[in-house]
């Protein structure tokens, strides 16, 4: 009687232990949600910009807050041509609230992250109990790529987020297509989610969700499901979303819809929106291999386990494949930051990661969980040192020269010149909102940064002609005036044009009778470079910069010898 009364009493018990997870799943989410937005968010104001891609999407946030310019996103006060104005109208809230700070700037991205990590494990691996949910979220953490572009100022994590939830909505449709049955939610949910993501990292990233979902049914013969999927109502309700916004850039810039759309697909070619060679391709395949590293471990690990070879032949795992292979082609296309290069493969690696760690059901593959979690715990030894370096660095040189110049500058009498540079978050750090010129010799690039940035203001220059006429300045150094350059291949020529017909310059500008002061901020080469400056003593010297202050009614030696002679 007592050993059938212990018999019993383990049977409840281990019956039980079964129900406790399925009891409590609903409670596993939220805080799993809650820790990793925790992680994302915790000292993410208490360091600088890490790249120059991450200052440049903060300035172009700043500037529509500060300018109250909500359309279109601004680059100064030239048209950004990304296409991408979704992730700013969402940061614009978001420091509307709490004020313009690297915090507030950075919590659209960590937001975006965590809500990708609760639809892929609800969508995609759902269970019953808390152990999948558990390690899927501490291999979302230890993903490199995620970690960063979680923390980061850009529009990447939001995309990532917008083409997962495309692709499961699709994924889920075609379940319900697959069993005879029709699902309204979820193909709506598809369709606005595509066209949602085209508004979040430029009008080509459709293309992704569209491609991969179209490969995965072609490949399993359902062409009756993609025809299915391609339903008018949603299709229209997408384009509803989709069109509106580039109609009216189109209408206040004409011919700026064709070059967005030109400067995404040039990426495919190397030609990219960003200096995404900024962190170094090898860094962003790099941030791939070590998020892939957990899943190769449990594949050598369990490789003779019939339950996980199982897994990975079925049609969500076929559809992960795709996804993978199509976002190694593709990536370019969603990629605004060097790190959305390396997150544009991770939702697929985190998906096999997991599968692949899950416990299997007869419990007899626990050696390979505790290889598995080893490898895991030596990967968070190297990712946490890794984060430490990083996010650790210096401040930034913009940071620290808006901090001097800002305590002796007058935002209603004083205007900003940069001279042979251009610092996309000065403004932000300045905290005003008035526009800077820029004189440089517009022909030429000295290496990539400087490439970029002289290439993206005079790409937007030709849509506000009056604009760039006033803001940038030629400044060509004596010793250079003789030698023609250009901007590299595949520059626009027409674009030159508009900043070659501009008659300012540097000269005429420091010598012309002005009402306001001037603060030229350049480094010790540029004084050095244009003969100018060598009249003036720079006021503050921060860094590599040094700032040269012009009061009202002081002239510079030169420009009284130049009078004199004419």
């Amino acid at each position: 009687m007592n050993a059938n009364r212990a018999s019993s009493t383990g049977r409840c018990t281990a019956e039980r232990l079964r129900l406790v997870p399925k009891n409590i799943n609903w409670v596993i989410w939220p805080c799993l949600a809650a820790a990793a937005l925790f992680l994302l968010t915790a000292g993410a104001g208490s360091y600088p910009f890490l790249t120059s891609d991450e200052a440049r999407h903060a300035g172009i946030v700043h500037n529509m807050w500060a300018s109250r310019h909500y359309l279109v996103p601004r680059v100064g006060a030239f048209p950004v041509l990304d296409g991408a104005p979704l992730h700013y109208w969402i940061s614009l809230g978001f420091i509307e609230v709490f004020g313009a700070s690297e915090w507030a700037l950075r919590l659209p991205s960590a937001l975006a992250a965590v809500a990708l990590l609760l639809f892929v494990g609800k969508a995609f691996l759902p269970s019953g109990t808390w152990r999948l949910p558990l390690i899927l979220t501490c291999l979302f953490l230890l993903q490199p790529a995620l970690l960063m572009a979680g923390r980061f100022v850009a529009p990447d994590m939001l995309g990532l987020l917008l083409i997962t939830v495309s692709l499961g909505s699709f994924w889920s449709a075609a379940q319900y297509l697959e069993r005879g049955e029709w699902s309204t939610p979820w193909t709506f949910s598809a369709w606005v989610a595509t066209a949602l993501s085209g508004l979040a990292v430029g009008p080509l990233a459709i293309l992704l969700p569209l491609v991969t979902v179209g490969l995965w049914l072609a490949c399993r013969k359902r062409f009756d499901v993609i025809a299915a999927l391609c339903w008018w109502p949603a299709m229209v309700a997408a384009a509803a979303l989709f069109v509106p916004w580039f109609w009216l850039v189109e209408h206040s810039y004409p011919g700026i819809v064709s070059a967005m759309l030109q400067r995404q697909a040039l990426t495919l070619v190397g030609e990219g929106r960003h200096e995404w060679l900024e962190l170094g391709a090898g860094s962003c395949w790099l941030l791939v291999a070590a998020g892939g590293l957990p899943l190769l471990v449990c594949c050598i690990c369990r490789y003779r386990d019939p339950g996980l070879r199982a897994a990975f032949r079925t049609p969500t795992a076929g559809l992960m494949a795709v996804w993978l292979l199509v976002s190694v082609l593709f990536h370019p296309l969603i990629a605004l930051s060097p790190a959305g290069h390396a997150i544009a493969m991770v939702v697929p690696l985190l998906y096999f990661s997991a599968l692949a760690m899950a416990p299997s059901e007869d419990g007899t593959h626990r050696v390979g969980g505790l290889c598995t979690w080893g490898a895991i715990g030596l990967l968070a030894v190297v990712i946490g040192a890794a984060g430490i370096y990083v996010f650790s660095k210096h401040p930034s040189a913009a940071a620290t020269l808006a901090h001097t110049v800002r305590q002796s500058y007058n935002p209603f009498t004083d205007k900003v010149i940069m001279l042979d540079r251009f610092d996309y978050d000065f403004n932000f750090h300045m905290k005003t909102p008035k526009l800077v010129y820029v004189a440089t010799d517009w022909a030429t690039g000295e290496n990539l940064a400087s490439l970029n940035w002289k290439r993206e203001l005079s790409d937007s220059a030709r849509f506000v002609p009056d604009v760039a006429e006033s803001l940038l300045l030629t400044a060509v150094p004596p010793a250079q005036a003789a030698a023609p350059a250009s901007l590299g291949p595949g520059h626009d020529s027409v674009a030159d044009g508009v900043v070659e017909r501009l008659e300012n310059s540097l000269f005429n500008r420091l010598c012309a009778q002005r009402s306001i002061n001037l603060w030229v901020i350049g480094s010790k080469e540029a004084g050095a470079r244009y003969p100018i400056l060598s009249d003036l003593l720079p006021v503050v010297i921060s860094g590599q910069a040094y700032v040269w202050y012009l009061g009202v009614g002081t002239r510079p030696l030169r420009c009284t010898q130049r009078a004199q002679q004419h």
